[in-house]
């Protein structure tokens, strides 16, 4: 049923952790405007982001807000999202017979958001229009991820930039044991 699941925008700029939080993570011992200054914040940057990454893979959820386009080919009662956590439903829309884009009209669907469970999207198949066939004939945009990282979760992305940053011809590829230890309680397996 689903056809693709791009995103639509990069990820949120919120700043996860702060650049002067991982130096002194990392025992650096450098001051605020010494990070401001330093050489290596490109790599530091680039380290932090792939833990950020690593955790995400590993939690099998968002950390940082995305847009994703998630298309369908027809009306279904019950549409799960594939992503988590969900944060909005931005548009609902759909091509017509005459193969022209249309939004649905909110009294047709509405949205379920619970904790720990993939948000859905219930249809009143009653008031949903007939669709042309084609394989994107619905198109879902919403967000998922919620910027934070807190707990467990922060301390493992810490130790995986700690990690990257000793051992650097590994280049984050590798997330690793002692986060994926820290993170595995936290796992969503919801799908």
């Amino acid at each position: 049923m689903s056809q693709t699941l791009p995103v639509l925008q990069v990820e949120s700029t919120v700043e996860l952790i702060p650049l002067l939080e991982v130096y002194r993570f990392l025992r650096a011992g450098f001051t605020q405007a010494e990070v401001d200054a330093d050489y290596q914040n490109e790599i530091v940057t680039m380290l932090l982001d792939a833990a950020i990454k690593g955790t995400e893979r590993t939690l099998n959820y968002d950390i940082r807000e995305r847009q994703w386009l998630y298309t369908i080919t027809n009306f279904s009662s019950c549409v799960n999202l594939p992503k988590y956590p969900f944060v909005s439903l931005e548009t609902l829309k759909y091509y017509d017979v005459d193969n022209t884009l249309q939004t649905l009209s909110a009294s047709a669907y509405s949205v379920q958001n619970r904790t720990n469970v993939r948000a859905w999207i219930d249809f009143d198949l009653s008031l949903v229009p007939d669709v042309y066939d084609r394989e994107d004939a619905i198109q879902i945009v919403f967000k998922s991820g919620n910027d934070t990282l807190l707990g467990d979760d922060r301390l493992a992305t810490l130790l995986a930039v700690s990690a990257f940053y000793d051992d650097r011809s590994n280049n984050g590829k590798k997330y690793p044991a002692a986060s994926e230890r820290l993170l595995r309680n936290h796992r969503f397996n919801n799908f």
